[in-house]
C-alpha cells in the first residue's frame, strides 16, 4: 500500500515537472525568436497627438521600426495625465513584447504616487522597464521686453505678491508643473499655477498677459525664443541646454531645482526578460548613429540612452521627488 502511494506521489511530482519544464521552454523559445518580424509592434503613448511625448514616441517608434525589422503602429490615448492611456495598455497588452509603452518621467510616476488619483497599476508590479532614450530639461519663460529680465526679478516679484504671479503648466503633476511647484519651495514663494491642455494655449496666455511665466521644457521653447517672442530665464538641469544658448540653470542662480521629461520604454511585468534586452540593445546601437541624433535634435530631444537598470534607478529617484510633492500637497490640505 505504502509503495503505492509513493508511486502515485512520484508520478504527481513528474507530471508537474515536466509541465514545468515545458512552459519554461515555450518561453524561452518565444523570447529567443523575438520579434516575429510578420507581426506588428503596437505602441501607446498616454497623450494626445501633437506633444512632447507623442514627438518623443514617434521618434522612437521610427528608430525601432529600422532596428527591429518590423512595422510599428502608436497609438495616442490622452486623458487623466497620462492615467487613461497607461490603464489601456495594460488592459490590452500580453507578455509576448508586441506591445510597448512610452513610460516617461514623471508624466507615468505621478498618477500612481498621487493616492487620490486611484491608479491601478505600479512600476514592477505592472510595469517592467526595458531602456530610457531622450531627454528633455524643464525651463521658465516669460514674455520678451516685459517686466521680468532674470528668474530673480520673478521670484522676487511672487514673493511681494504671493499668489498673484501666474505661472503656466501642462497639466497638474506633469513635468512642467513639478519644476514650478520645486521653484516656489526653493525660493519660498507661491507662483500660481494655471493650467492649458495644449502648448499654443499656454503660449497665447503669456503673450496676451494673463499670465507672467510659462513652464515647459526646453523644446516648447526653442521657436520662442528664436522668433524673439519670449526669453527664457532659467534651465531646471545641472547643466545648461545646448537647446537654448546662453540660458544658465536655476541652480547657478541660487535655486536648487533640477526637474526634465526623461522618455523611456516599458513593458507590462511578466515579459521575458530577453525581449527588454533585445529592445534596449537597439536602442544603444540606433543611438550611436548619426541619424537617429540628428532626427531627435530636429525638434530639440536629447538623446540620452540609459540601460533598463539605470532608467529603473533614475525612475525611483523621481518616484521619491513626486512623492514629497504630494505629501507636502496633503499637508497643506
Amino acid at each position: 500500500m505504502k509503495v503505492e502511494k509513493c508511486r502515485k506521489r512520484f508520478g504527481v511530482l513528474l507530471a508537474t515537472a515536466v509541465c514545468v519544464a515545458v512552459l519554461l521552454m515555450v518561453g524561452t523559445v518565444s523570447a529567443a525568436s523575438w520579434p516575429d518580424k510578420s507581426k506588428i509592434l503596437t505602441m501607446y503613448v498616454a497623450s494626445g497627438a501633437g506633444g512632447g511625448s507623442d514627438m518623443a514616441g514617434r521618434m522612437i517608434a521610427s528608430v525601432l521600426e529600422k532596428e527591429l525589422g518590423m512595422k510599428v503602429v502608436v497609438i495616442n490615448k490622452g486623458g487623466g495625465g497620462s492615467q487613461i492611456g497607461v490603464t489601456e495598455f495594460l488592459s490590452k497588452s500580453g507578455t509576448d513584447g508586441y506591445t510597448v509603452l512610452c513610460a516617461n518621467t514623471p508624466v507615468t510616476i505621478s498618477p500612481y504616487m498621487d493616492p487620490a488619483r486611484k491608479a491601478t497599476y505600479h512600476l514592477g508590479k505592472d510595469i517592467q522597464l526595458a531602456v530610457g532614450y531622450g531627454f528633455s530639461p524643464c525651463a521658465v519663460a516669460v514674455k520678451k521686453g516685459g517686466k521680468f529680465k532674470s528668474l530673480k526679478d520673478l521670484v522676487e516679484a511672487a514673493k511681494a505678491n504671493p499668489g498673484k504671479i501666474k505661472g503656466t503648466a501642462s497639466g497638474p503633476m506633469v513635468q512642467n508643473d513639478l519644476s514650478m511647484v520645486l521653484l516656489n519651495k526653493a525660493a519660498g514663494v507661491e507662483i500660481a499655477r494655471m493650467y492649458f491642455d495644449q502648448q499654443g494655449e499656454q503660449r497665447a496666455a503669456l503673450l496676451g498677459g494673463h499670465v507672467d511665466a510659462e513652464f515647459n521644457n526646453d523644446f516648447e521653447l526653442i521657436g520662442g525664443n528664436k522668433s524673439g517672442e519670449i526669453e527664457t530665464l532659467a534651465i531646471f538641469d545641472k547643466t545648461p541646454a545646448v537647446t537654448l544658448p546662453g540660458v544658465k540653470t536655476a541652480e547657478s542662480m541660487g535655486y536648487n531645482v533640477h526637474m526634465a521629461a526623461a522618455y523611456g520604454l516599458g513593458f507590462k511585468t511578466g515579459t521575458p526578460q530577453e525581449i527588454l534586452d533585445v529592445v534596449e540593445a537597439a536602442v544603444i546601437r540606433a543611438s550611436k548613429k548619426a541619424e537617429m541624433v540628428e532626427s531627435f535634435q530636429k525638434i530639440g530631444l536629447g538623446v540620452k540612452v540609459m540601460t533598463g537598470k539605470e532608467y529603473r534607478a533614475y525612475w525611483t529617484g523621481i518616484e521619491n521627488v513626486v512623492g514629497d510633492v504630494v505629501k507636502g500637497m496633503a499637508v497643506k490640505k
